[in-house]
């Protein structure tokens, strides 16, 4: 089945169930509808999916109503990391995904929202460089999800936690944990969740000099992404194997053309995030061959991709850009 055809067929599954079903049912397919939804980058989309299914009239359910918002919480996170800058609106949705979850004493969707809110945290830690503290977060939510059998949510905890050891400069203890991640992924048939682990094996094997062995983790990822329309994140993994073919196999044309191809599948995600990084890369390579009039375009539009983004940093680094190219071409001419 192809991830369109999935994406309708959740769709079709939410509103054909009969109120019989009960309120449960109704918010574990909204649930499953708004996770495609997110995966392809339609943030509004899902959350008035769920938002329609709170608000819809019944018996309440605690524990669907925890899982809703579990789920809400979790897709303005993603928004907040990929889409729209609103660290706030998605901090306020998680802390009463939190509450709820404990009221109905759900453990599922207490990890769920400890989880997403230990991401938050994550992104924050580049700042802090407090690699320690986030990583206890995650391994108390992989402690609660490995309880629970929450086998899918392990994979995504475990992930985390190698982050925090490679951030912190500890390759060869991420490493044991991506594969960890990768295998529960595998074995659930998870291609989305397995390409995390394998797109992060690859660049660790890359830094090794391990290169066949890192380029078909680093290909795996970017197939596997593909495959599952994981548009928000697969941009990132073209720019990831278009470094490598650049830089260890001396390809340039074809990594040129990857990172054009990931400039067109962050506008399909709707990620201004990978956009700006996208057209800054083909800035990059513009300048290199020769071409600074374009460069200079390509790092205007990832200036306004990162304003909307609305992230500081990425708006700061396409302006260096910005800065540099113009003294250069200055230079040329003369000025």
């Amino acid at each position: 089945m192809t991830f369109l055809a999935g994406l309708s067929l959740s769709f079709a599954v939410l509103a054909s169930l009969p109120a019989s079903r009960g309120r449960a049912d109704a918010a574990g397919a909204a649930v499953a509808a708004s996770r495609a939804q997110a995966l392809a980058g339609r943030w509004e989309d899902a959350e008035r999916l769920l938002s329609r299914e709170l608000e819809r009239p019944g018996p309440a359910d605690p524990t669907g109503r925890a899982r809703l918002l579990a789920e809400r919480g979790r897709v303005l996170a993603d928004r907040n990391a990929y889409g729209r800058r609103d660290p706030a609106s998605a901090r306020r949705a998680l802390e009463e995904a939190l509450a709820a979850a404990r009221d109905a004493r759900d453990r599922r969707s207490e990890a769920d929202a400890l989880q997403a809110l230990a991401q938050m945290r994550y992104g924050e830690t580049f700042e802090t460089g407090d690699w320690a503290g986030v990583r206890t977060d995650f391994e108390r939510v992989a402690a609660m999800r490995e309880r629970d059998g929450d086998r899918r949510g392990l994979s995504e905890s475990l992930f985390y936690l190698g982050l925090t050891y490679e951030q912190d400069g500890r390759p060869d203890d991420a490493l044991p944990i991506y594969r960890r991640s990768l295998e529960i992924a595998r074995e659930l048939g998870d291609g989305a969740m397995e390409s995390y682990p394998r797109r992060h094996i690859g660049g660790i094997e890359e830094e090794r000099g391990e290169l066949d062995a890192a380029e078909r983790e680093i290909s795996m990822s970017l197939e596997l992404r593909r495959q599952t329309g994981a548009l928000v994140v697969l941009p990132f993994a073209m720019l990831q194997k278009a470094d490598f073919l650049e830089r260890r196999r001396g390809r340039r044309d074809e990594a040129r053309r990857l990172v054009e191809e990931a400039i067109d599948a962050a506008e399909a995600g709707r990620s201004p995030r990978a956009l700006a990084a996208a057209r800054l890369e083909l800035s990059r390579m513009l300048e290199e061959s020769g071409s600074r009039k374009r460069a200079l375009r390509y790092a205007g539009c990832a200036r306004d991709a990162a304003v909307a983004f609305g992230d500081p940093a990425d708006i700061r680094r396409a302006e260096e850009r910005i800065g540099e190219l113009r003294a250069r071409m200055a230079a040329a001419s003369g000025r």
